[in-house]
């Protein structure tokens, strides 16, 4: 029979792999496998140990097919277009393509606080070109999340920014 891993086990073991370095990786990899875990949470799985080993640079292009055969699997899941957004403009330097997902993010789970303060960190990147784009997601921001500072900090910057000193 096959085990099936619960979140709280996933992550258990990712801290536990991580701890024996590199080549443990291939062991989380089989079992992973072995585990019948979906193709996204197996990404998920091996970006995170690297991630912490401080490697995920030498395996983002592997995190990146994973997580294309991921959305194959499940196109509706808002994580994978997020963690793919990730992958391509943090570890790849590909900013649009990062921006287009974690667009999708948003329009699959309007309430992803995670992927507003994502995507507002890539507009803020080059504020010239994507201000409008920026001012539109923050303002939506922070009525959805009038709690969260960093929306309204990021709001604060841009309005500095354009030189708006009122509404700054």
């Amino acid at each position: 029979t096959r085990y099936r891993f619960t979140d709280a086990r996933i992550v258990v073991l990712i801290i536990v792999v991580a701890g024996f370095g590199v080549f443990a990786f291939e062991r989380l990899r089989e079992v992973v496998i072995v585990a019948g875990l979906d193709p996204g949470r197996k990404a998920c799985a091996m970006f995170t140990l690297f991630a912490s080993q401080g490697r995920a640079a030498a395996i983002a292009a592997e995190a990146d097919a994973a997580y294309a055969s991921a959305l194959r699997a499940n196109a509706g899941y808002d994580e994978i277009y997020y963690n793919i957004g990730a992958v391509k403009s943090q570890r790849l330097g590909r900013l649009e393509e990062g921006i287009r997902h974690y667009q999708v993010c948003l329009l699959i789970n309007p309430l992803s606080n995670e992927a507003y303060n994502a995507l507002t960190a890539l507009y803020l990147q080059t504020p010239a070109r994507y201000a409008a784009q920026a001012r539109a997601l923050l303002q939506r921001a922070v009525r959805i999340f009038p709690g969260n500072p960093n929306h309204w900090h990021n709001l604060g910057y841009l309005e500095a920014f354009e030189e708006r000193w009122e509404e700054s």
